[in-house]
């Protein structure tokens, strides 16, 4: 319910919540096959040490970090999203009117993502030390 409450306090036009766990694992799956390759293929799994946004912080996986990172998410067009935290309890389809809801605040491990799978954000626990990252397919 956190996610949902930052989410809902942001300027979304809307926000539903993907109830269904299979939908959810199909969604995180295709986001790890978006931007986990370098993991799997050096480390053999897709999440390395627990969290997906290990694949950044361990440079497993093309990203920007910090301010960086914050200013291209801002850059992103608005289009249809999806936001889930790190073990999938929380997840929503959004579309944001104007700029993404910042979720730095939430301190916790939240993933945003276009629905085409073209970019994410991750914002962790462990910042503003580490992250947030951004990170686009086609630098994988």
């Amino acid at each position: 319910m956190e996610l949902y409450n930052a989410i809902a306090d942001s300027a979304v036009s809307h926000l539903q919540a993907v109830e269904e766990r299979k939908a959810r694992w199909v969604i995180q799956n295709e986001w790890l096959q978006a931007f986990c390759q370098g993991v799997k293929s050096v480390k053999g799994v897709w999440v390395f040490n627990g969290y997906k946004w290990h694949a950044f912080s361990f440079n497993l996986s093309k990203s920007l970090e910090g301010e960086p990172a914050v200013q291209a998410y801002k850059a992103s067009e608005p289009a249809g999203a999806f936001a889930f935290d790190e073990d999938l309890e929380e997840m929503y389809s959004l579309e944001p009117h104007d700029q993404y809801p910042d979720l730095s605040a939430l301190a916790n491990d939240v993933y945003i993502c276009d629905h085409a799978m073209t970019w994410t954000m991750a914002f962790t626990h462990e910042q503003p030390s580490i992250g947030p990252f951004y990170a686009r397919r086609d630098w994988q």
